[in-house]
């Protein structure tokens, strides 16, 4: 919940990512490129059987673009799964340092 935050017009921040599991809004995110969205490196648990550093395909997280409410479905919105996830090469989850992660 952002604090004194005011909403804005809708559709006007399309490059703003709703992070979803299980169709469940868990973090926020942002396009940085066509393919790719950062996030926050603790938004998604790391696979073991990859390394700490992936995230292994999981078809109930997905990435959602062009949405103004995420308690309503519009045509503007676009679903993306997750191909690749990287977290920052230092990200501590114990200290919360470098808490970014890049989605594609």
């Amino acid at each position: 919940q952002i604090i004194g935050g005011k909403a804005v017009a809708p559709h006007s921040r399309p490059f703003i990512a709703s992070i979803q599991m299980d169709g469940q809004h868990i973090c926020g995110g942002f396009l940085v490129s066509p393919k790719w969205v950062m996030t926050a490196a603790h938004c998604l648990i790391p696979s073991t059987r990859s390394g700490p550093l992936c995230h292994t395909r999981n078809p109930s997280v997905r990435v959602v673009l062009g949405a103004h409410r995420l308690e309503e479905p519009e045509e503007s919105q676009q679903v993306f799964s997750i191909a690749e996830s990287i977290a920052h090469p230092h990200y501590n989850p114990r200290l919360v340092d470098n808490d970014i992660r890049l989605l594609r």
